[in-house]
């Protein structure tokens, strides 16, 4: 609720007839008023997501996604990139880490991260920072995109 002001609390209602539990939204400004998944943006059930990773048990080894900054809203993603990124410390998951694995196509989102690219020659595998210290890094990193 804190990272999306339209709403004030999320809960799980537990449907008694066929023994289910449903996410629901309550509206900030009518406490009364409850939304079903199915009435919010894919955005806040995206955030939601990222934010219960950490509390998932057994806790992966390894976690991968596909440009997880889509359907965020920009402000939002560093904020994912952060807990990611102490899920892999293993600082929000009790002491394990978990490596995490991102496929982007999203220059802004590649200076919060490292780039693994296979040299040619022998299809080894490198790991190195964007050239963010580069005067052009946005452009180099949009013709590192271009080249796949």
């Amino acid at each position: 609720a804190r990272r999306v002001p339209s709403l004030s609390e999320v809960d799980v209602a537990r449907d008694l007839e066929d023994r289910s539990f449903r996410l629901r939204f309550r509206d900030r400004w009518s406490p009364d008023v409850w939304f079903g998944p199915d009435y919010v943006s894919d955005g806040v059930l995206w955030l939601l997501a990222f934010l219960v990773l950490p509390y998932q048990r057994p806790l992966p080894e390894l976690l991968t996604l596909d440009e997880p900054e889509r359907a965020l809203h920009p402000g939002l993603v560093r904020e994912v990139l952060e807990l990611l990124r102490a899920m892999t410390r293993g600082e929000s998951t009790g002491g394990q880490p978990v490596q995490v694995v991102l496929a982007t196509h999203s220059p802004d989102l590649l200076e919060h991260v490292r780039l693994l690219s296979r040299e040619p020659a022998d299809g080894s595998v490198r790991v190195s920072p964007v050239p963010a210290t580069a005067l052009h890094w946005r452009r180099e990193c949009r013709e590192l995109l271009d080249t796949l």
